[in-house]
């Protein structure tokens, strides 16, 4: 190859990466971040938030890696809605005894948790049994007339 193709191969391959540099315009901007912060705040998950905004999900995500300051954000905006929820189920508990369970259930985990297992308990009892020398003699007389009006 001539240094002239290579020139010409070179300028070729700068056009094209300034060709696609200037593709789409990107809709990361405040107002957009805001209204995707604000979806997930209400509770939204991750897909239903980025319908609410017009994004894909894989816009997100190329967002999460360049703009490492979304993180942050979007967790805070998950907690936010958490809150919100505990909030509701909290105010819920004044009239309902089981609105109290379940927020204790998902704030403490650990303590609350219903996983489904089972717990059971057995236990072996060995008593004596005290019986008097008058109440002995009446159960033997009670025998003896029993099995002498069996037949046989």
């Amino acid at each position: 190859m001539t240094e002239d193709c290579a020139e010409q191969s070179g300028s070729a391959v700068s056009a094209i990466i300034v060709a696609n540099k200037a593709g789409r315009p990107t809709k990361y901007e405040p107002e957009m971040l805001d209204k995707l912060l604000a979806a997930l705040a209400d509770g939204l998950t991750i897909k239903q938030a980025c319908l609410a905004c017009g994004i894909c999900e894989n816009t997100l995500a190329t967002w999460r890696e360049k703009h490492l300051e979304l993180e942050p954000r979007l967790t805070e905006a998950r907690e936010t809605a958490r809150r919100k929820a505990l909030a509701g189920i909290r105010k819920a508990g004044e009239d309902d005894w089981r609105a109290l369970e379940a927020f204790l259930r998902m704030s403490f985990q650990a303590d609350y948790r219903r996983d489904g297992s089972n717990v059971q308990v057995s236990q072996t009892v060995q008593a004596a049994v005290v019986l008097t020398e008058e109440k002995r003699r009446e159960l033997q007389a009670r025998l003896a007339r029993l099995q002498s009006q069996s037949p046989g």
